[in-house]
């Protein structure tokens, strides 16, 4: 059975449908949908962000009082991160207690984490532990570093 020719969906259009509800010429037309991210969970309250207070003072204060990473403490801060998130709270939003400096791995790592997106593998390296001159640690095997064997006696 063939299939009987539709009228386009499109208001004004004589056209036949051919795919979609939609003539050929509607169909070159169509606007691609748009896409929403679904990492984008602050856009009620992404006009926030665009304020002169933020942009121009608390952002730069933030980040001229944190100069180092607060998370990573070995790359500079490069993001003004809410420690608390405030879901559009002004009060908690411009809060200094409230803000750390942060660099751009480990707050997208720390924001995805808290919205169930994180990813592991943009973290710098965490810098290890340097013991302070002259102490020894309680686990050092000495006779394993200077390949003594303490049974062996020595000639």
């Amino acid at each position: 059975m063939p299939n009987v020719p539709t009228a386009c969906r499109t208001k004004g259009c004589g056209g036949y449908a051919a795919d979609r509800g939609l003539c050929q010429e509607c169909l070159k037309n169509e606007k691609p949908p748009e896409r929403v991210s679904k990492f984008d969970r602050r856009k009620e309250w992404k006009h926030l962000y665009r304020k002169s207070r933020w942009r121009n003072h608390v952002q730069p204060a933030v980040l001229r009082r944190d100069p180092i990473c607060r998370i990573c403490s070995h790359n500079p801060s490069t993001v003004a991160d809410h420690i608390r998130d405030h879901r559009g709270d002004e009060t908690l939003f411009f809060d200094f207690k409230n803000l750390q400096g942060v660099c751009e791995p480990c707050h997208d790592n720390k924001t995805g984490t808290e919205h169930g997106i994180g990813r592991e593998k943009n973290l710098p390296p965490k810098p290890t532990a340097v013991p302070e001159p002259g102490s020894i640690p309680p686990d050092v095997d000495f006779t394993k570093l200077l390949n003594l064997d303490p049974k062996k006696k020595k000639e």
